[in-house]
């Protein structure tokens, strides 16, 4: 047990006191690059994690744009159900009337009644595809599944213009293939500061210091003291670590590198792909409209024949039945080649990435 001990000191003495301050700093000096390579490194990783960013961005939008022209187009796939489920629902009702008159034989009223009935299941079929689109693109938009607001029908909507001969630079814009880039510009910074490692690490200890009997006097000039050492630290070689090491970063580089060129061919494939799909789902477009056309031209024939006398009902019920279908058929093609604009805007990086950040940042609207 510790006891303090009172010191008297006798009058007319004076008491001095030390005082010190010390600072100490190390710096590492970057002789052989490493630091420089790691810092290169760091800051490729932060962009490429960016433009993986940039990238769930891009693939967002794309989705929902894809995912709205579906819904507009099952909403007019369901306008045509209903109406065709009232056509055909009207002509079961006289078929009825006219079989119970004994104006024509049974299979004429169950055909027709057949055909309703076929033409009235596919309202609550396409009416529980509306529903689950709605809540799919709800999902997308960050919001609980519910009902979507509607813009113009699909076939109001108007096709943009792509222009001939669009440069390749485009591509530059997609943040896959920039993620890729920045990826390889990484992993080659890496490659350099594996090789570093072989070289010694040099670093400086600085020592600023100041002293003083007075306290007063502690950070004035005359009582500063400097003091300066260095370090060197070898590395050691064990069993080729080193060398492991640098081959791994060569071999992560290679792997970068490969990524980096399918990235590119990738990108190259989906505007072909997308260029493809305008061109081509345009010309079936074009013919489903004139067989809808045809069709429709067919089934006023056959009805007409059919009021005359000069033909059965069934030749009616194949008529209906068969436009029905094309109609169908062609709003789906209608999508399709709506869908193929979307994929290309996306194939070529889009133009709307920035407005979406931008926009990702506001609060949800009230519904």
């Amino acid at each position: 047990m510790s006891r303090s001990t009172a010191v008297n000191v006798p009058s007319g003495s004076q008491v001095f006191a030390n005082y010190a301050v010390n600072l100490s700093a190390s710096f590492e000096l970057d002789v052989w690059g490493k630091l420089r390579r790691a810092t290169e490194s760091a800051e490729a990783t932060l962009l490429a994690s960016e433009q993986g960013r940039g990238t769930v961005v891009l693939t967002l939008v794309a989705s929902v744009a894809s995912g709205y022209i579906q819904l507009r187009a099952l909403d007019r796939q369901l306008e045509i159900a209903q109406y065709t489920r009232g056509t055909l629902g009207e002509a079961a009702r006289l078929q009825r009337i006219r079989f119970e008159e004994g104006a024509v034989p049974q299979s004429d009223y169950q055909q027709a009644e057949a055909q309703y009935r076929e033409a009235a299941s596919r309202v609550p079929e396409l009416e529980r595809q509306i529903a689950q689109q709605e809540n799919f693109i709800s999902v997308l938009l960050g919001r609980n599944p519910g009902p979507i607001a509607r813009g113009r029908a699909i076939d109001a909507l108007l096709f943009p213009d792509v222009p001939n001969g669009l440069p390749s630079s485009l591509l530059e814009r997609r943040p896959d293939i920039r993620q890729a880039e920045d990826n390889l510009i990484a992993a080659n910074a890496n490659i350099g500061v594996a090789k570093a490692a072989y070289f010694p690490d040099i670093s400086l200890t600085g020592l600023l210091g100041v002293q003083s009997a007075q306290l007063s006097d502690l950070f004035k000039g005359p009582s500063k003291v400097w003091s300066f050492g260095g370090s060197l630290l070898q590395p050691i070689f064990e069993g080729g670590r080193l060398q492991s090491q640098v081959e791994l970063a060569e071999a992560q580089r290679q792997e970068a590198l490969y990524t980096y060129e399918k990235t590119i061919i990738s990108a190259f494939q989906d505007v072909e792909n997308a260029l493809v799909d305008r061109t081509k789902f345009g010309q079936v477009r074009d013919e489903q409209g004139r067989e809808v056309d045809a069709l429709r031209r067919f089934r006023d024939l056959a009805d007409l024949r059919y009021r005359e006398g000069a033909t059965i009902y069934l030749e009616v019920a194949t008529a209906e039945q068969a436009l029905f279908n094309a109609e169908l058929a062609y709003v789906a093609t209608q999508a399709q080649l709506f869908q193929s604009y979307a994929s290309l805007y996306k194939a070529m990086g889009g133009g709307w990435v920035d407005d979406a950040e931008r926009l990702a940042g506001r609060p949800a609207e009230p519904r």
